[in-house]
C-alpha cells in the first residue's frame, strides 16, 4: 500500500516518481501508452521522497531528488539525502552525487534554476502552539562533485511550495503569506516582498509565468492573481474560487492546473475579452486598442480607446457584428494588423511584431539588417556582396507563424521578403537568431533547436537548399542560432515540446 505519493516530474521523455513504498523511481514516458520502469533507487530503511526538481542546462538534464526522515512511531535520527541524477539519457541515469544536506529544520520543497538549487526547511516551533518558521538554504550545483551552501535567508511561515526564476525566488509559507525574494546575487539574497490579505490566510501554493504569479489558500480555496511586474509591490489584479483547496498548482501552456482533493483545470485568461501577446503568449500591457464603427461597443462613444491591461485584456463586450478592432503601441506591428468583430462579445488575440526592417542593395554591394524583438533581441540579417542576383529592397519583418502539432515556437520568427525584378540569391545570406530564457520556457530540450522555413508541405531547415552552407551553429551559452539562408519566406525558432493539451474548463 502506497503511503505517500509524490506526483511524477516529467521533463522530455523522463519522469521522476516518489512513493513510500518504492522510493524513487525513474520511468521512460517517450511513448505514453507504453510507460518503462527503468530505475528504481535503493534507500537506507527510513528516508522517503519528499521533493524533485529537474533543469536542462548545457545540453545536460539533471535530477535533483530530496528525500528525508519518515518514522511514525520514533523520532527521526536519519539526515535529510540529496541525490543528484544526470537524466539526460533516460536508459542510462548516472548518479553524479549522493550527499547530505547542510543542517536546518525538516526539507519541504526545492526548486532549481542556472546551477542553483532553492531547498526550503521548515523550522521547528519553539511551542506546539506557536507555527514555525522557514529557511531558505542555496547551494550551487553547477559542479556536482563540489556542492557548497552559498547562503541562507530565514523567513516567516512553514513553507509548502517554491518557485524559482531568473532573479526571484516565490515561497508560498502558510501563515507566512507569499514571500518574493531578490536572488539575483545568490550570496546575499533579499526579502522584497510579502503577500498577505489577512490574518487567517494560509498560502498553500504559487505557480508563476512571467509578471504573473497565482497563488491558492489552504482552507478557504481562494485563488489570488497577482502583478508581479515591481515585485517589491505585489498588485492583486484578480480573485476567484476554487472549487475545493489547492495542494499545488501547474502552468500548463494557457492552463492553470490545480491539483487537492481532485484536479481541476482552468483555461488561463479572458472570456470573452481579447487581449494582446507576445510571439511567446506572454501580455502585453499599455496598448491602445480602438473601433473604427459600432456605436454599441464598450470601446465606443464615450471611451473610443483603452489600454490593455496587466492581462493584456480589452473589452471588446457589445460590439457591433462588422466592427473592426486597431491595436497601436508607439511604432510596432500587429498581427493580424485589424480584426473584425464577427459576433457580439467574441474574443479577438493579437500579436505584437517588431516594426519591420529595409534597406536598398545592388548585386554588388553587402548589407546587414537588424530586426530588433519586442524583448529587445536583435535577429542580424547579413547579406555579403554577390549574393543577390541583381538590385532589390530587402525587408525583414515580425510575423506570427502557424504552429505545429510537433514543434513549439521558441519566441522568434521573421519574413524575410526581396522587392526587385527577379531578384534571387546567387549565394546564401546569414542570420543569427537570439532567443531569451522565457522564449525556451515550453522546450523540453534546448539542444535541438532548430531554425526552420516554412513551406507548403511544413517546415524545413533554413538552410535547404542553400549551395555550399554550413551547418547551423548553435550557441548554447550565448543563446543564439546562426544559419544559411538563401530563400525569401517565413523563418521561425523550433524546438521539442513538453506541452500538452488538456480538457478545458472555463470558469
Amino acid at each position: 500500500m502506497v503511503r505517500r505519493l509524490r506526483l511524477p516530474l516529467a521533463s522530455g521523455d523522463a519522469a521522476i516518481l516518489g512513493t513510500h513504498t518504492a522510493g524513487w523511481q525513474l520511468l521512460d514516458v517517450a511513448e505514453p501508452t507504453n510507460v518503462r520502469l527503468i530505475e528504481q533507487s535503493a534507500f537506507p530503511v527510513n528516508l522517503f521522497p519528499q521533493s524533485v526538481a529537474i533543469e536542462i542546462r548545457q545540453g545536460e538534464r539533471t535530477a535533483y531528488l530530496v528525500s528525508v526522515c519518515a518514522q511514525l512511531l520514533a523520532p527521526c535520527s536519519d539526515p535529510p539525502e540529496l541525490r543528484i541524477v544526470d537524466i539526460t539519457d533516460v536508459n542510462q541515469p548516472i548518479i553524479r552525487n549522493s550527499m547530505i544536506l547542510p543542517p536546518g529544520g525538516t526539507p519541504t520543497a526545492v526548486a532549481v534554476h542556472a546551477g542553483y538549487l532553492y531547498l526550503v526547511r521548515s523550522e521547528p516551533a519553539a511551542n506546539p502552539i506557536t507555527p514555525g518558521n522557514g529557511r531558505l538554504q542555496i547551494l550551487d550545483v553547477r559542479d556536482p562533485a563540489d556542492i557548497p551552501l552559498v547562503s541562507e535567508l530565514l523567513f516567516v511561515g512553514s513553507p509548502r511550495q517554491v518557485v524559482a526564476t531568473a532573479d526571484l525566488v516565490y515561497i508560498a509559507a502558510l501563515q507566512g503569506g507569499l514571500h518574493t525574494i531578490d536572488v539575483s546575487n545568490p550570496a546575499t539574497p533579499q526579502l522584497l516582498s510579502t503577500f498577505r490579505t489577512h490574518q487567517q490566510m494560509r498560502v498553500n501554493a504559487v505557480a508563476v509565468d512571467g509578471p504573473i504569479a497565482y497563488v491558492s489558500t489552504l482552507y478557504d480555496a481562494d485563488l489570488f492573481i497577482l502583478d508581479l511586474r515591481d515585485p517589491a509591490q505585489p498588485r492583486l489584479v484578480d480573485k476567484r474560487i476554487l472549487p475545493v483547496g489547492s495542494n499545488a498548482l501547474t502552468i500548463v501552456g494557457d492552463q492553470l492546473i490545480a491539483s487537492g482533493a481532485g484536479m481541476t483545470i482552468y483555461r488561463r485568461g479572458p472570456l470573452p475579452p481579447g487581449a494582446v501577446v507576445d510571439l511567446r503568449g506572454a501580455p502585453v500591457t499599455n496598448v491602445s486598442v480602438q473601433l473604427t464603427s459600432g456605436a454599441r461597443s464598450s470601446l465606443a462613444a464615450a471611451t473610443p480607446s483603452r489600454a490593455t491591461d496587466v492581462n493584456g485584456r480589452f473589452s471588446v463586450q457589445g460590439a457591433a457584428s462588422g466592427t473592426q478592432v486597431m491595436p497601436n503601441f508607439g511604432d510596432s506591428a500587429f498581427w493580424p494588423p485589424v480584426q473584425t468583430v464577427a459576433q457580439p462579445d467574441e474574443m479577438l488575440t493579437f500579436t505584437l511584431l517588431a516594426p519591420p526592417v529595409t534597406a536598398a542593395i545592388s548585386a554588388d554591394s553587402a548589407t546587414t539588417l537588424t530586426l530588433t524583438d519586442t524583448q529587445g533581441l536583435p535577429t542580424m540579417l547579413t547579406v555579403p556582396a554577390g549574393s543577390l542576383s541583381g538590385a532589390s529592397a530587402v525587408t525583414l519583418s515580425g510575423h506570427a507563424p502557424t504552429q505545429t502539432d510537433s514543434l513549439q515556437l521558441a519566441g522568434q520568427a521573421f519574413e524575410l521578403r526581396l522587392t526587385g525584378t527577379d531578384a534571387q540569391f546567387a549565394a546564401p545570406a546569414t542570420v543569427t537568431v537570439p532567443y531569451s530564457r522565457g522564449d525556451v520556457r515550453l522546450i523540453s530540450e534546448r539542444t535541438q533547436l532548430v531554425l526552420y522555413r516554412q513551406t507548403g508541405a511544413g517546415w524545413i531547415p533554413a538552410e535547404t537548399g542553400c549551395t555550399d552552407s554550413a551547418a547551423q551553429v548553435h550557441d548554447l551559452v550565448t543563446r543564439t542560432v546562426t544559419a544559411a539562408i538563401c530563400v525569401p519566406g517565413v523563418y521561425a525558432l523550433l524546438g521539442p515540446t513538453e506541452r500538452v493539451y488538456l480538457p478545458l474548463l472555463a470558469r
